[in-house]
């Protein structure tokens, strides 16, 4: 499939841009939520996932589809990135989840498979129409689906990069956006986790 291909041929350089664009871009400024509860269910590999089995986790968010070209390989890239800078103990209490905007394509094994290239801690989900908006109406999301005459897909789907941040309560609290480095990621995570102590 096109996205196997490309991961296995850019996936590395990725890793590595995403790296060191971290590291020149260390910032720790988000945008903060008003404190809104996250409560929704999806489907996963394992069946019905329910948002509210991550208590006492702190959960990054990720909105994207299977088939994109450059925004969701990277946002994932950064994610599994400062995965690997946390210790043993701390990413036990991390997970992230990818969720489709395309779940007419991305069934919720395809979505997983997808997820697996670029960390096991991060778990790919899918549903319904309806389910994906009731999900992404929690986080003010807006993406919208355009055709593209000269794609082997035939569209493309616009959606926002950012990463959404929700604390061991289940409460968003904020996001770090696309200029914001895998550092600005990775001291998030760690305020999170320095919270609960």
């Amino acid at each position: 499939m096109y996205w196997q291909s490309w991961i296995s041929s850019r996936g590395l350089f990725l890793v590595v841009l995403v790296v060191l664009f971290g590291a020149l871009n260390a910032k720790a400024d988000t945008e903060r939520s008003d404190n809104v509860e996250v409560e929704f269910t999806l489907k996963s590999t394992d069946g019905l996932f329910h948002f509210k089995d991550l208590r006492g986790k702190v959960v990054l968010l990720f909105f994207g589809f299977t088939s994109c070209p450059d925004i969701c390989p990277l946002s994932l890239a950064k994610i599994g990135a400062s995965f690997s800078s946390l210790n043993a103990n701390e990413i036990e209490k991390v997970r992230a989840l990818f969720i489709t905007l395309d779940p007419e394509r991305d069934s919720p094994q395809r979505v997983q498979m997808y997820a697996n290239y670029f960390h096991p801690n991060i778990i790919g989900l899918s549903g319904t129409s309806q389910d994906i908006e009731q999900v992404t109406s929690q986080f003010g999301i807006e993406f919208e689906r355009k055709l593209v005459a000269d794609s082997a897909l035939g569209y493309t789907i616009s959606h926002p990069s950012a990463i959404f941040l929700v604390d061991v309560h289940g409460t968003f609290v904020g996001k770090v956006i696309d200029s914001d480095g895998v550092g600005a990621l990775s001291k998030n995570i760690s305020e999170l986790l320095a919270s609960t102590k």
